[in-house]
C-alpha cells in the first residue's frame, strides 16, 4: 500500500493526483505511527515495520537522485515518526534524527545557492 501511495505522490503530470497522494500519505503515516506508539501489535512486527519506514526515509534523503517529491515524502515521514522514534529508540536518537534533517537542509541550501550563482 505504501508503495502505491508514494507512487501517487511522485506523479509527474497530474498535480491533483499528486496532491491527493500526499494527503493520503499523511493519513497513512499518521495511522502507522500511532499504531507503533500504542503498541497493540507484536513487538517484533512493530520493530520490523518501524525499520522498514525509517530505512526508506533515510534512503530517500541520502540518494543523490531523489527529487523534490521523494525528499518531501522522507521529511513528512520523519515528522510523522518522531513519536515512534522517541518511544522505541529514545530521545537521544530523536535528536540525532533531527540533526540529520538539519544537516540535510543545510546541504540542500548550500547546493541550491551554488546552482543559483552558476546560473547568474
Amino acid at each position: 500500500m505504501y508503495n502505491r501511495i508514494t507512487g501517487w505522490c511522485k506523479h509527474k503530470t497530474n498535480k491533483k493526483m499528486r496532491d491527493l497522494g500526499f494527503n493520503c500519505l499523511e493519513v497513512f503515516l499518521t495511522q502507522v505511527a500511532n499504531e507503533l506508539v500504542v503498541g497493540n501489535r507484536n513487538v517484533e512486527h512493530d520493530s520490523t515495520t518501524f525499520r522498514f519506514f525509517m530505512k526508506n526515509f533515510f534512503e530517500m534523503l541520502a540518494a543523490h537522485t531523489s527529487g523534490v517529491h521523494e525528499i518531501s515524502i522522507a521529511i513528512r515521514g520523519f515528522g510523522r515518526f518522531a513519536a515512534p522514534v522517541q518511544k522505541l529508540l529514545g530521545t537521544a536518537e530523536l535528536k540525532k534524527m533531527l540533526h540529520a534533517l538539519f544537516t540535510f537542509a543545510q546541504r540542500m541550501d548550500t547546493s541550491g545557492q551554488d546552482q543559483i550563482e552558476d546560473t547568474i
